[in-house]
This record gives structure tokens, C-alpha cells and sequence, in this order.
């Protein structure tokens, strides 16, 4: 630890606070030293230190009410326990108060060396916590207006519940619909009207997720607990500690790593890859699919005590094609953040282009609407937007729907054999990768490539 730090040695015994005390100046430290707890607090009032030495056994004030006091004043200052009548209990019950470590007496120098740099890993752990979520604050922020936008009868239910959503008492809810719907954007909506845009909102594609890595991604890991793993590092649920973690294409997920989020999801705790011990969250979790998870049930790929866990409170968006009216509005609310976005003059939809995007079935839903508004917008030089600036494909109004995605043409085997791999696992991802023998991303780049998902 090359950085110099305040520390307070609390303790009635002088020796130990000589002892201690002389290392730690020795080492670079300025140190300063308290008999009791009480006079240490007053202290604490004006000038807090980095870190403090606490010994349980004192006259007066018990160690751990000092502890209890400490946190709540200063809740950020990390606190050693030692106690020359350490036992496992003893440490237990220190660590669910609050302390950072504990050392038995007498105080070994190389174990308070060892301790004062755990405390520092897990200090800049802490900071980077905080500046991840100050980050995403802004990025959420900066991004305007996510609303989920909607007027259409098929989805009253729906706006009723996120109308109320602040108020209702729901710690995991399942979002279900087809791709493109919008699940992501009613997820950020229901965390702003529940956390507000400051709470951090962590969203975690669960495809993209190795089998290797997927726990550590989820729990975070201590430094050694694997090749690689220099360092502490958070987790997903840690860093949404406070605020909402999404997780996207749930049904994806590996089956091993559903037994822990369902465990994570019963105790509202987790624990780091290679640590020893829990770790409280409060979190709010939002999963979504755009598959049939009771379907993945009958067939194993997917445990049922998780969808039950996540079926207390479930939503379905419909497709956009069951729900036209909200077309028009939907449109107006693209066109106006794509001009402010880009600085655009003022555009507007002429009755035509309107009329045209009614009557297509949109297979790619509200994402597709989203990306044809934006390339209308860039591309047309007229301020008012015709039917044909669109570029809508030759799908016509009375032309049906495709269920959910394309379906390629019968002479691109490689495209035939992808839908045909995605069909036979229920479009999961992740399995039919590995039914081709390909890796996920070069999945991704097969479906981009043949627009397997719009």
C-alpha cells in the first residue's frame, strides 16, 4: 500500500497502541491514538480518518457498539476489528456489523499489513461502484426521453401497470414479447418511475455471457479466484446495488448459472467467486424473453422453480402488429428525437407515409419502426417525409405477418441451416450455436447478415 493514510488506533491497551502505532509510522502512516471509543467519535466529528483500529474488549463502550456508532456516522470509513479474545463467533458477528476485517491479539505486523491492503482493494472496489453508477447516471440522462410509448387498447393493462408501477411492491418481474417490442425501454421506464435516472440501471445480455465467466460476470470475483482475476471486481447484482439489474434474453441463460440467480433471487445475497462470505443487496430485477420459457420447461432447458420465482409478476408487450395505433404516435416520438438528436430541421410524416406504416405488419415490431423513422429522417431532403422516402420492404397491408422472423430465401443453405438451428432450439441462442458448431457471436453476425431477426 504506497498511499498514506489517516489511521485511528482505538484501544485502552497502551503497549498495543505503541506498538501498532510505530509500524504504521514507520510504513508512512499518520496515526493517531484513542483510548476509548467515545473520545475517539468526538474526534471523528471534525476530522474523520481513512481507516480505523478497533479493539472489542474496552471498558465503557463494547467495541461493537463503537462499531455500530462508527457506521452510522461515518458510514464510509473502514473499520479492523482486534480482539485478544477472537474466536470465529466473535469475527462473525464484527463482520455482519460492518467491519471491514479482523485480526486476533496479538496483532501479527505481516496480518495487518496483509488486512490494511484488503481494505484498500476493497475501498477502490467501492469507488469504482461509485463512479460506474455516476457514469451511467449521466448516460442515462444524456439519452432524453426513453417512455414507453403507447395508446393502444391491446396494451391498457400494460400502461395501467406501469402507471402504478412505483407503488407496487414487486421485486422480480418477467417481461415477455417478441423481439424488437421494446422490453429494454419499458424496463428503463418502469426503473425511472421506481428509482429514479440517478440509481444505477445495469443491463446484462444474457447470450453473450461464457459459461466460464457468466458467475463471475453476475457475483464478481475476488483477486486469485481465477487465472486472470488480479483484482476484486464487482458483480452485475453489486453494481445495480440500489437500482434495477436487467437481465435480457433470460432464456438464454446457462442452466448452471440459473441455480445461482435463482439462489441470488431468494436471499437477496451473493457471494463473490472465490469469497468466503455474503453480501447483502437490495436490487430490483427485470427479466425479459422473447421465448417460450413454460415451453423450455417441458423440455429441461429452463427451471421451473426460476420461472416460478419470476412469474409473480409477468408482463407480455404485444407485437406491434396487434396494436396499429400505436403506429402514428410512435412514429411522431422517433421523428422527434432523431431530428433533436441530430439536429435536424423539423420533419413530418405525410398522410401518405402514415397510412403506409399502418398497413405493414412490422416482423422486426417497434425496432423496426425505430430504425426506418431514423433512416427516413437522415436520408430525405424534404422536411415533410413521403411514403416512399421509407423504403418499407414490399410487404403490402394485406400481406400476413411472419410469426416472429424472416424466413430465408430456400437457395442460401447457410441462411436455411441457421433458421432451421434457431427453430429446432426455440431460438435460443446459445443452444443453436452449439448445434452448428459456431461460436455465439458468429451466430449474431449469421443472423445480422440474413436478417433472421426482423
Amino acid at each position: 500500500m504506497s498511499t498514506a493514510l489517516d489511521i485511528a488506533i482505538i484501544d485502552d491497551e497502551a503497549v498495543i497502541r505503541e506498538t501498532l502505532g510505530d509500524f504504521l509510522v514507520r510504513k508512512g502512516h499518520r496515526v493517531r491514538q484513542f483510548v476509548d471509543g467515545s473520545t475517539a467519535c468526538s474526534a471523528f466529528a471534525s476530522l474523520p480518518p481513512d481507516l480505523a483500529l478497533l479493539d472489542i474488549r474496552m471498558p465503557g463502550d463494547d467495541g461493537l457498539d463503537v462499531l455500530a456508532r462508527l457506521r452510522s456516522d461515518h458510514p464510509e470509513l473502514p473499520v479492523i476489528m482486534i480482539s485478544g479474545h477472537g474466536s470465529m463467533d466473535t469475527a462473525i458477528e464484527a463482520m455482519r456489523h460492518g467491519a471491514a476485517d479482523f485480526l486476533r491479539k496479538p496483532v501479527k505486523l505481516p496480518d495487518l499489513v496483509a488486512a490494511l491492503e484488503r481494505v484498500a482493494r476493497l475501498t477502490e472496489a467501492e469507488r469504482d461502484r461509485d463512479r460506474l453508477r455516476a457514469t451511467l447516471a449521466r448516460a442515462q440522462a444524456a439519452t432524453g426521453d426513453e417512455s414507453f410509448v403507447t395508446i393502444s387498447p391491446a396494451c391498457q393493462e400494460l400502461a395501467e401497470f406501469i402507471a402504478r408501477s412505483a407503488d407496487t411492491p414487486f421485486d422480480s418481474l418477467l417481461i415477455a414479447g417478441e423481439t424488437g417490442t421494446g422490453k429494454d425501454v419499458l424496463a428503463r421506464e418502469l426503473h425511472r418511475r421506481r428509482h429514479g435516472v440517478a440509481a444505477p440501471f445495469v443491463a446484462v445480455n444474457c447470450p453473450a455471457l461464457p459459461d466460464t465467466l457468466v458467475e463471475s460476470e453476475l457475483f464478481g470475483h475476488v483477486k486469485g479466484a481465477f487465472t486472470g482475476a488480479d483484482a476484486d471486481r464487482p458483480g452485475a447484482f453489486e453494481l445495480a446495488d440500489g437500482g434495477t439489474l436487467f437481465l435480457d434474453e433470460l432464456g438464454d441463460l446457462a442452466r448452471g448459472a440459473q441455480a445461482k440467480l435463482l439462489r441470488a433471487l431468494e436471499s437477496r445475497q451473493i457471494r463473490r467467486l472465490g469469497g468466503r462470505k455474503d453480501v447483502p443487496v437490495t436490487v430490483t430485477v427485470i427479466a425479459a424473453t422473447n421465448q417460450d420459457l413454460p415451453a423450455m420447461v417441458a423440455t429441461g432447458a429452463f427451471r421451473s422453480d426460476l420461472l416460478y420465482r419470476l412469474n409473480a409478476f409477468q408482463i407480455a408487450i404485444p407485437p406491434l402488429r396487434e396494436r396499429p395505433e400505436d403506429v402514428p404516435a410512435l412514429a411522431a416520438h422517433f421523428l422527434a428525437r432523431i431530428t433533436s438528436r441530430h439536429r435536424l430541421e423539423q420533419r413530418d410524416l405525410t398522410d401518405g407515409a402514415l397510412q403506409a406504416l399502418r398497413s405493414y405488419a412490422f416482423p422486426g415490431n417497434v425496432r423496426e419502426l425505430r430504425n426506418l423513422v431514423e433512416r427516413a429522417a437522415l436520408l430525405c431532403r424534404d422536411r415533410r417525409i413521403e411514403a416512399r422516402c421509407l423504403g418499407l420492404p414490399r410487404m403490402t397491408a394485406t400481406t400476413a405477418a411472419p410469426a416472429t422472423v424472416n424466413v430465408p430465401a430456400p437457395t442460401d443453405p447457410e441462411a436455411q441451416a441457421t433458421h432451421a438451428a434457431l427453430v429446432a432450439n426455440r431460438w435460443n441462442r446459445r443452444a443453436a450455436a452449439k448445434a452448428l458448431g459456431i461460436t455465439y457471436e458468429a451466430l449474431r453476425w449469421r443472423i445480422d447478415k440474413h436478417r433472421l431477426d426482423v
